[in-house]
């Protein structure tokens, strides 16, 4: 504020508050985007995660000869309680339904959801 009362002088009296409230008003038009964020609560028992990956760093041998295969991979949402089995093969809905069949046998239980990625 002392700045432009110097460089124009008579211009600017004692409205600090307009100004400031003038820049806000600026930036919530024109400035930068704000990040939005949108906090995930999950609840005990809710929600299991599944997907099949494949190791891109390891190579695993039979023999000499490559094994094709992926890895199945389940997780409770709130508890980060993991499971993962070989799947021999590809991506299919058998595949699918054999580790979670595995993976909810293993967890003693069954989320009310379950998401497969």
């Amino acid at each position: 504020m002392s700045y432009l009362q110097q460089k124009y002088p008579g211009k600017y009296g004692q409205s600090l508050r307009t100004l400031q409230r003038r820049v806000q008003q600026w930036k919530a038009s024109s400035g930068p985007p704000k990040e939005v964020m949108f906090e995930q609560v999950h609840r005990p028992g809710v929600m299991g995660l599944s997907d099949f990956t494949k190791l891109k760093q390891v190579e695993i041998t039979i023999a000499g000869k490559p094994l094709e295969h992926l890895l199945y991979y389940y997780r409770l949402a709130y508890s980060g309680w993991q499971y993962v089995q070989v799947i021999l093969g590809g991506e299919s809905f058998i595949a699918l339904c054999e580790g979670l069949q595995n993976a909810l046998a293993r967890s003693d239980g069954c989320p009310l959801e379950h998401q497969e990625r």
